[in-house]
């Protein structure tokens, strides 16, 4: 009896000391590690909204970050959004600026005065018309002293200015059960134009969205992106003793 309950104490103190090493062993192998939530990117910045009735899905809407200036008043701002088309027909969306609304929002809301496409290529261009040909000139009459009256000189021509980008309403078809993503880069940008206010970080402009599938309008707003990376410190200026 007694060899029997000597064994049994000697078998949990083994087993204890095995449970005790395998703890330390866990926690070492996980000593420094970062957790895999930590290391996730931070949520994009923009706005998800949904349309009424839930047709159509708009995701991270926001206006292109340009730094701490942000965009003038009277100037465009490029927006990126996704759209998605819940329902099993096409839907057309019309984006247009809306007025801020009420005197307490002026100090963080923008308006515009339209939304629009803008086709940023270059266009050709057009070569200038031939000029007429030149008749020969009349010998010059002499006057009344003997010498010939200068012609007139000739008109100079006027520089050729390349023409303006050509713009399109802010009009989307989605298909059924189709996207629409819009980067805010490349050739063609969906634009804010004239801004009646600065649009600088932490504010946002207002937008209607409207659907030919019969649901209410949408307002929202789209803020302001922010910045990948932080913005650099400004340095101070030291005089010339270094103070």
């Amino acid at each position: 009896m007694t060899r029997s309950i000597s064994g049994t104490r000697h078998r949990a103190a083994l087993l204890g000391g095995v449970a005790l090493a395998t703890a330390l062993l866990v926690s070492g192998c996980g000593a420094g590690q970062i957790a895999e939530t930590a290391a996730k990117a931070p949520s994009v910045s923009g706005v998800n909204v949904d349309s009424p009735a839930g047709s159509v899905l708009i995701r991270n809407l926001h206006v292109v970050y340009q730094g701490p200036e942000g965009y003038p008043a009277g100037g465009e701002a490029p927006l990126v959004m996704s759209l998605y088309n819940q329902s099993d027909e096409p839907v057309m969306v019309r984006i247009t600026a809306t007025p801020a609304a009420g005197p307490d929002n002026q100090s963080t809301l923008v308006s515009g005065s339209s939304v629009v496409f803008t086709d940023l290529t270059t266009p050709a261009v057009p070569p200038a018309s031939p000029s007429a040909p030149v008749s020969p000139t009349a010998p010059a009459s002499p006057t009344a002293t003997g010498t010939a009256s200068p012609s007139a000189p000739a008109a100079s021509a006027s520089p050729t200015t390349p023409p303006a980008p050509a713009t399109r309403p802010a009009v989307i078809e989605i298909p059924a059960l189709g996207s629409f993503a819009i980067s805010g880069t490349g050739d063609e940008l969906l634009q804010v134009e004239g801004l009646n206010a600065a649009l600088t970080p932490g504010k946002s402009v207002t937008l209607t969205f409207e659907f030919s599938n019969g649901e209410p309008p949408l307002v929202t707003t789209a803020p302001t992106g922010v910045p990948l990376s932080p913005a650099p410190r400004a340095t101070s200026v030291t005089g010339d003793d270094g103070h």
